[in-house]
């Protein structure tokens, strides 16, 4: 009856967790002793609850009995199926402690608050290219190597980042997943979604730090840029059939 009326009368000594079941709270100590009574027997790895080792197995056989009811995707566990179906249902319950943005997942929102304690702890051993998440060195390494692990199956394309192996391979489904809610545009791509979206909305985010033009495409601003940088006065001269003239594109 303690499942119904919410009562946790089983308390954790250890850190304070409740339960209410004292089969739960058992279950649970076995966390903290650190016993690893169940063991794997294809692999040897041993795990303190047996529903862990259950779970552990779908990674042998391949079972994947969770099915998501709105996609195809299924899943081996029900905790990842849980953060799957919030990319439909748009719920995102981790909430940033610096800003107001929310994540899906623990561990975006972990990743995400890096940004805001500027910690640049990865550095690059090539460069002078520093960052605050080792995935990201590990991104930017392959800048310098010219890997690219990431192949597509259709064709002989390769990528050195697997978003861009996923976006590429939208081109082969021809499927444009991505509507505009405020006309009939379509595209494969939500980056290039995101963008078309900004022409409804009239935002421009990317602006000028030299003057107080703003723009809806990074790619203007950076066109954009070059009439600021790019100075002629750094050649006051040219050749002008064959002799030395002043240079008409002189400031």
């Amino acid at each position: 009856m303690l499942m119904h009326t919410g009562q946790k009368p089983y308390d954790c000594r250890e850190c304070g967790k409740s339960f209410s079941q004292a089969g739960h709270l058992k279950t649970h100590l076995h966390t903290h002793s650190g016993e690893k009574s169940h063991d794997c027997q294809k692999c040897g790895k041993s795990f303190s609850l047996a529903v862990n080792l259950k779970r552990h197995l779908r990674t042998h056989s391949g079972e994947k009995p969770y099915q998501c009811t709105i996609c195809e995707y299924s899943c081996s566990n029900s905790g990842d199926m849980k953060i799957h179906t919030r990319s439909h249902t748009g719920v995102k319950p981790h909430k940033c402690n610096y800003c107001d943005k929310s994540f899906i997942t623990v561990s975006h929102k972990k990743r995400h608050e890096l940004i805001h304690k500027d910690t640049k702890s990865h550095l690059c051993t090539q460069c002078d290219y520093t960052c605050n998440q080792a995935a990201n060195l590990r991104r930017h390494m392959l800048t310098h190597t010219g890997e690219k692990p990431h192949r597509c199956t259709v064709c002989d394309y390769a990528a050195s980042q697997e978003s861009n192996l996923k976006s590429h391979m939208m081109t082969h489904i021809g499927e444009k997943t991505n509507k505009c809610k405020y006309c009939t545009y379509t595209t494969v791509h939500a980056t290039a979604l995101k963008g078309h979206i900004r022409i409804h909305t009239g935002e421009k985010p990317f602006s000028c730090t030299q003057c107080s033009k703003a723009f809806t495409w990074k790619s203007t601003l950076n066109k954009h840029t070059v009439s600021h940088n790019h100075s002629f006065s750094k050649w006051p001269v040219r050749v002008l059939g064959g002799r030395i003239g002043p240079c008409q594109y002189k400031n």
